[in-house]
């Protein structure tokens, strides 16, 4: 049980680090 709930919090870590990424990525490409 741990050990899935320290595989949620890593799939929440990654999703929050992700989402940034893909709003900056957008902001980029709407400068070119």
């Amino acid at each position: 049980m741990d050990e899935v709930s320290e595989m949620h919090q890593l799939t929440q870590w990654i999703a929050a680090d992700e989402l940034p990424t893909l709003g900056f990525r957008v902001h980029m490409a709407r400068q070119v």
